[in-house]
């Protein structure tokens, strides 16, 4: 009886397989994993969007926030760049926006917990030019935080809230 176990095992392994439809034909079907919210972002495309798994530099930093208030750029380039926002709910990449007359350089970014950056900035250019709420006046130094969404570093829903005002959900 000990002797026939093995084959037993083995002829139950090849029914299973049969079973399963296990294949390596092509063509043949296949399973398809369920979409998770990281399917909702892909990973990151552009020297924009900085990868949530080091800290990046002041330069990156800078020309990421550049690039956040600038409604030059494509609105889809633009909400990846902000903590909870998408296409279908663009607030409040729309209510904040580059004017032109000023900008954010940042100057350190240190970790500030877990999945969070605390970047110091400095405001260049004409006072009050930054953004819409946004006043940081040359020389004046203030702290953006970043947060880790979708494996990138993304603005604070909170902080930029904070100061497009109540319109900003």
């Amino acid at each position: 009886m000990t002797a026939r176990l093995p084959s037993s095992i083995a002829a139950a392994i090849v029914a299973l397989v049969a079973i399963c439809g296990c294949s390596t034909v092509p063509g043949a079907p296949t399973t398809r994993r369920a979409p998770t919210s990281a399917d909702a972002f892909p990973p990151a495309h552009s020297s924009l969007e900085l990868p949530a798994s080091t800290i990046p530099s002041a330069e990156q930093v800078t020309a990421m926030l550049a690039a956040a208030f600038d409604y030059d750029l494509d609105l889809e380039t633009r909400v990846r760049l902000f903590e909870g926002a998408s296409l279908d709910t663009p607030d409040p990449v729309q209510q904040v926006a580059h004017t032109g007359a000023a900008t954010l350089r940042a100057t350190t970014v240190v970790p500030d917990g877990a999945q969070a950056l605390a970047v110091s900035v400095v405001g260049t250019g004409a006072p009050g030019g930054v953004a819409q709420a946004i006043t940081v006046a040359p020389g004046d130094i203030a702290v953006v935080p970043l947060v880790a969404e979708h494996g990138i570093w993304t603005i604070s829903r909170a902080w930029i809230c904070t100061l497009a005002g109540p319109h900003c959900r």
